[in-house]
């Protein structure tokens, strides 16, 4: 094993079930939120955060992911409860 820290691996939700599938087909685009997902890459942080993890034990959800409900929940004024 080298010295080297191991890298953090997040939750993958790349692959869709054919439930996840069909239901986010059938959504509509939305004019402000397709927009930002096609200008803005939040992968920045996931390696801005890659640091505060640790690569042991589950695979945490990614902090890009994160930071996007954050966004939606401040633009839409959602308290935590009502986010969840």
């Amino acid at each position: 094993m080298s010295g080297q820290p191991r890298s953090v691996q997040y939750m993958n939700f790349d692959q869709l079930s054919l439930a996840d599938f069909t239901v986010y087909s059938s959504i509509p685009p939305h004019p402000f939120w397709d927009e930002v997902d096609k200008i803005v890459d939040f992968s920045f942080a996931d390696e801005l955060c890659a640091p505060l993890y640790s690569p042991n034990g589950r695979r945490p959800y990614p902090p890009s992911l994160k930071l996007k409900v954050h966004l939606v929940q401040r633009y839409y004024n959602i308290s935590d409860r009502e986010m969840e």
